[in-house]
């Protein structure tokens, strides 16, 4: 009859032997939660406006981070006033507004969070929107279908 408590020693300790080469960088990095060294974490921040309830815009700082965006009244504070998870979300551009106070064209950015809320922020030009899509679109992995297909007249019903 084989001993079996032999086998398992010597399972154990080249399992062991094998967890004691790897490098603590290669353990830590096999559990939970990690970022990983090949992907790229998103940042951007800058000037952006929220809508009040009276229809009133004022005027926050956004910061994006990673999978997350945080509005502060100002830069220089430390709390912020109100943070979404990007996860799960979809972002669009919608049509130009005036703000009622400046007179002066505003640009939105449309974030619908689920399960059925959304977010608008206002930003003072386009080419500020354009680099704010592009950060939020890179960060929720958000592809356009028009960079892939080309929609053309209908070749029948089915």
């Amino acid at each position: 009859m084989e001993n079996t408590k032999d086998k398992e020693d010597t399972t154990m300790s080249a399992f062991s032997g094998d967890l004691a080469s790897l490098e603590d960088e290669e353990i830590v990095c096999g559990y939970g939660n990690y970022q990983d060294k090949t992907s790229k974490v998103f940042y951007k921040s800058g000037t952006c406006y929220l809508k009040t309830k009276t229809d009133r815009f004022k005027e926050h700082w956004a910061v994006h981070e990673g999978s997350e965006i945080y509005f502060y009244r100002t830069s220089n504070d430390t709390e912020y006033r109100v943070m979404h998870s990007l996860a799960a979300t979809f972002v669009k551009s919608i049509d130009t507004e005036k703000c009622p106070d400046s007179n002066k064209r505003l640009y939105p950015i449309k974030i619908i969070l689920p399960p059925s809320k959304s977010r608008i922020l206002y930003f003072p030009s386009d080419k500020a929107r354009k680099e704010w899509m592009t950060s939020l679109e890179s960060s929720i992995g958000a592809n356009d279908l028009f960079k892939y297909y080309e929609l053309r007249e209908t070749l029948g019903k089915g």
